[in-house]
Order: C-alpha cells, then sequence, then structure tokens
C-alpha cells in the first residue's frame, strides 16, 4: 500500500502548490523573482497525470508514477506477542517516484514540490502506521530511453522514499468465530507422500 499512499500524498501535493502561489515560490527562494513568477504559471497551467507503475495506460505527460519494494525488516522491537494477543511484522518498504516531462525545467519543479509534498504529509504516513519516512535519495535527470524510438523528447528522474511500516494483526484468540486450538490438528491417519504417518491438516 505504500505506493498508493506515496501517489496520493504527491498528487494532493502537486494539487496543494498549484493552488497556493506563495507557498510554492517559498520552496524557490533560491531563485529571483521573475524565474520563480514564471516557474509558477507554467506550473500552474500544467495538467498532471499520477499513476502506478507499469500501469499500461497511455502516459499523458508529464506524468508521474511510482513502484515499490519490500523487505523483511530484521531488528524489529516487538516480539510477535508484544502487545497482548496482538501480532507484529515490521516491514522495510522502499517507494521509487518516476517523473516524466518534456523539458528539464518541469523535471526541476517537479523535483523539488515532490519532495516538498512527502514533507508535509508526513503526519499522515505516520498516522496510518509508518514508522518513518525517510527521502533517500535521487537518480540524475535522463532521457528516457524506450521513447527515442518514437521520436519523443522525454526526460526523466527517480525519487527513492523508505519507510518502516508496522503490520499489527488480531490473534485468533480474538477472533470469536473460531476455536484456535481446532484450527490446525496432528492427525495420526493422514500419511505424507513419503509415506510418513501424521500431518498437520485444517480441521
Amino acid at each position: 500500500m505504500f505506493d498508493l499512499h506515496v501517489l496520493h500524498a504527491v498528487g494532493n501535493g502537486l494539487k496543494y502548490y498549484q493552488d497556493n502561489e506563495e507557498k510554492f515560490k517559498g520552496l524557490f527562494s533560491d531563485v529571483g523573482e521573475t524565474l520563480r513568477q514564471a516557474m509558477y504559471e507554467k506550473f500552474k497551467a500544467t495538467k498532471i497525470q499520477t499513476d502506478v507503475a507499469y500501469a499500461g495506460r497511455t502516459p499523458q505527460l508529464p506524468l508521474v508514477t511510482c513502484e515499490i519494494n519490500e523487505q523483511f525488516y530484521d531488528r524489529q522491537g516487538l516480539g510477535n506477542l508484544g502487545a497482548n494477543n496482538t501480532f507484529h511484522l515490521f516491514t522495510s518498504q522502499e517507494a521509487v517516484i518516476h517523473i516524466y516531462a518534456k523539458d528539464i525545467d518541469t523535471l526541476r519543479v517537479f523535483h523539488r514540490v515532490i519532495q516538498a509534498s512527502m514533507l508535509i504529509f508526513t503526519p499522515s504516513f505516520l498516522r496510518t502506521g509508518y514508522q518513518n519516512i525517510l527521502f533517500t535519495g535521487s537518480s540524475t535527470l535522463t532521457p528516457e530511453e524506450s521513447l527515442i524510438s518514437e521520436d519523443l523528447r522525454v526526460f526523466t528522474r527517480q525519487l527513492r522514499y523508505a519507510a518502516l511500516h508496522l503490520l499489527e494483526v488480531d490473534s485468533l484468540e480474538t477472533v470469536t468465530t473460531y476455536d484456535k486450538d481446532k484450527v490446525l490438528l496432528n492427525a495420526e491417519d493422514v500419511t505424507t507422500a513419503d509415506d510418513v504417518k501424521g500431518g498437520v491438516v485444517p480441521s
């Protein structure tokens, strides 16, 4: 779900800065007013498309997509029953945000606005079960090679974010539909493929 949460945050953040000229310009205090104004007017007039990666839909540029990678987190602070009747799974998730645009200036603006969007919505991530949100780097600006054959001039850049997520699941002791002692039974009359008697079967 991290990729969907990131897409929602980025999409809302892009819309927020399109609608707030003062906030947008505050992100670019390191450039002159004339350039800031030109950047904002172009950004405000831009129709932005966001989507999950590899969706297969025909893109409209500029396009922002997101893909996710998830790994087990082996330094979890709680045991499986660290809290009463609740199982825990910590995962280290990485979201890769891809930006596609026809010109370098648009990529430059999107890069900073997306960083700002992730910052302003960090409290929302924390309320949703994430333990932290970390910016881990970005790629260099490069032409999108897959579109060169189509005679399209498209540039791309990636931003990477990592998050530690806590999944909490109630144990069967708190679920009245099932008897936790009868879900799995060691049945002596079951024979495995290797003719070994006994096995675990659902009741």
